[in-house]
């Protein structure tokens, strides 16, 4: 049964609370050496059973945790630490540090996993998640946008409205009024072009490559029946060039839009497709692979037809 974020919480074990009871914190060192505890940071652990037991998003915020009971001030966690504590995706980056903001006063000395960074805020951009102190989701995006590249930005700024964790309002309101000194024109892209019908992290990176490579904009989520009834969504649809553009990650065929084994879902999609085909439109589809390579996604949607509307210069998404 898979642990409650509570239940880790819980489980940390603080040697500087355990000096000041008068215990002898040198055992805690001579359990990490015979593997029944993990060190999450210096002076911070946890069972070895419990860390096992945890996914990412959990071990990220374990070790959040960790720094802000060892630090003299409540720190306050911001970009990707924040797009974690709230639930928002990410692609993967070489920056695994935490996110702190400071306002000239340091919140603990940075280390090799701390990233300081200083940021305006007032009250109405912090918020509590999981037990710790963050900007808020609307905050955090645009914190986001004006730092990472824009397909980047584009995956935890469409979950953010897909999760009804801010609005569209509230998004483009707070990208106008930001006080954002450097990046501010590419947060206020990224909240415009934000969209919560966007149904996976797949879905929002292939979009931004779209919009980028040049092509018109698609449809999305759009939902095509034939005689015999409803046959399905499919994620992009180019009604004036007949042709449907689905993203496959994998989960899709593990639990997504069908329930059955993976092959039996697989088998499924197939039926699908037959039947969105003899509908008459042509159906382009990708991966992972190919939407963190824009070139081949612009490859695979040219090959069925789709033209650009803007000359574009197509950049790989890839660090």
């Amino acid at each position: 049964m898979p642990l409650q974020t509570a239940d880790f919480i819980d489980a940390l074990i603080v040697a500087r609370d355990v000096r000041q009871s008068g215990d002898d914190i040198r055992r805690y060192s001579r359990d990490v050496e015979r593997g029944r505890l993990v060190r999450v940071r210096r002076g911070v652990y946890l069972p070895t059973e419990v860390w096992t037991a945890l996914g990412p998003r959990d071990r990220s915020i374990a070790r959040m945790w960790a720094y802000a009971l060892v630090v003299d001030r409540a720190p306050v966690f911001c970009h990707g630490s924040a797009a974690i504590l709230h639930g928002l995706p990410l692609l993967k980056s070489k920056d695994a540090r935490m996110s702190v903001a400071v306002d000239g006063i340091a919140s603990g000395k940075p280390g090799n996993d701390v990233r300081q960074r200083p940021l305006q805020l007032d009250a109405s951009e912090l918020c509590t998640a999981v037990g710790l102190i963050a900007t808020t989701p609307t905050r955090t995006i645009l914190d986001l946008a004006s730092t990472l590249p824009f397909g980047d930005a584009v995956v935890p700024a469409d979950a953010a409205l897909r999760q009804r964790l801010t609005t569209v309002e509230q998004l483009g309101q707070a990208a106008e009024e930001s006080v954002i000194s450097r990046g501010i024109r590419k947060a206020r892209r990224v909240a415009a072009f934000a969209d919560p019908r966007s149904d996976s992290p797949g879905e929002s990176l292939s979009r931004a490559v779209i919009h980028e490579a040049g092509f018109p904009a698609p449809l999305l989520q759009y939902d095509f029946s034939d005689s015999r009834g409803f046959v399905g969504r499919v994620d992009f649809w180019w009604p004036e060039h007949n042709l449907i553009g689905e993203f496959d990650g994998r989960i899709k065929y593990q639990s997504g839009r069908f329930a059955g084994t993976p092959d039996d879902n697989l088998w499924k999609e197939k039926l699908r497709e037959d039947r969105l085909r003899a509908l008459g439109p042509q159906v382009a589809r990708w991966i992972w692979s190919d939407a963190m390579s824009p070139a081949l996604l612009a490859y695979e949607l040219s090959r069925h037809g789709l033209p650009t509307v803007q000359r574009a210069r197509v950049r790989s998404t890839q660090r």
